[in-house]
C-alpha cells in the first residue's frame, strides 16, 4: 500500500482511529536526511510482510501545530501508533532502526 500524506489535524485523528497499525513519517521537505531516508519508507510500505501496516507521512512545515502536539523535536522522526495509541518512535534516518520499528509490531 503506497504511503499516504496526511494534510490536516482532522485527518491524523481519522487516521489513527480507522488503522489498527500506523507508521506516520514527520519530515521535512528541506532536511536531507529527510530525503534520504523516503525511498526505505516508501519501499516498506509495498512489502508484503507489512501488509497490515498502515504508511502516512506529515510535513511537519505545513502542519507545524500538529508536529508540536506530537512531540516531534527532530526530522524525520517515526511514530509508530497501535489501536490510536503511541507506542514508540525513532528521530534520524537511520534504515535498520525504521525497518525494526515495524518489524517489531509483526
Amino acid at each position: 500500500m503506497p504511503v499516504r500524506n496526511i494534510t490536516s489535524e482532522d485527518a491524523f485523528d481519522n487516521l489513527l482511529v480507522e488503522n489498527r497499525v500506523a507508521v506516520i513519517e514527520f519530515y521535512s521537505s528541506t532536511s536531507g536526511s529527510c530525503r534520504a531516508i523516503a525511498p526505505v519508507f516508501d519501499h516498506c510500505s509495498d512489502w508484503e510482510k507489512f501488509h497490515a501496516v498502515s504508511f502516512f507521512r506529515v510535513d511537519a512545515g505545513e502542519l507545524p501545530q500538529l508536529s508540536k502536539h506530537r512531540g516531534v523535536t527532530a526530522m524525520p522522526t517515526f511514530q509508530l501508533y497501535v489501536g490510536g495509541d503511541k507506542v514508540d518512535e525513532i528521530k534520524g534516518s537511520n534504515q535498520t532502526a525504521l525497518v525494526g520499528l515495524i518489524e517489531a509490531v509483526l
